[in-house]
Formats: structure tokens, C-alpha cells, sequence
């Protein structure tokens, strides 16, 4: 949301939907290990432009999925509700 690169692990086996939108735009990088992880984001330090680019596409990420809490709550109430 705050327009980021995302990085993140390998295990992302609880996480597949986030990974899945993030994937979607190419504004998450997956690192293998902690050392990958730092340099990764020493290069998006050093690389401003380059960060921002990735950061808006993690961005357009989150904007796809806008409204999605508010829909599920709907869905639940109706389900407990169905009067």
C-alpha cells in the first residue's frame, strides 16, 4: 500500500493469494535466504528509481484487491442472515 518494493522468502504456502496478486504485477521478488534479502534491498537503496518502479506495481497489487474485506464480510453475514 505505501507503494514498495515487497520482498519475501520462499515459504509462502500461507500466504499464496498475497503472493499470487504480487506475482500478478511483478511488485513482489521472492529471496532464497537473509543474505539474498539484504541484497536485494541494499540494491533498492542504492537504486531509487528502480525501487519506486517496483513499488508502484506492489502498489497496483493491493489497489486489485480493494473492497475485498468489506465483500467477504457481506458474503458472512448473509450466510449467518439468510433472511
Amino acid at each position: 500500500m505505501w507503494g514498495k518494493p515487497v520482498l519475501y522468502g520462499p515459504s509462502m504456502d500461507d500466504f499464496l493469494d498475497a503472493k499470487s496478486l504480487l506475482d500478478k504485477t511483478g511488485g513482489g521478488i521472492q529471496v532464497k535466504d537473509g543474505r539474498e534479502l539484504a541484497e536485494r534491498a541494499l540494491y533498492y537503496l542504492t537504486h531509487p528509481a528502480e525501487a519506486d518502479a517496483v513499488g508502484r506495481l506492489a502498489k497496483e497489487a493491493v489497489m486489485l484487491n480493494k473492497g475485498s474485506a468489506d465483500k467477504h464480510a457481506d458474503v458472512i453475514y448473509r450466510l449467518l442472515n439468510p433472511n
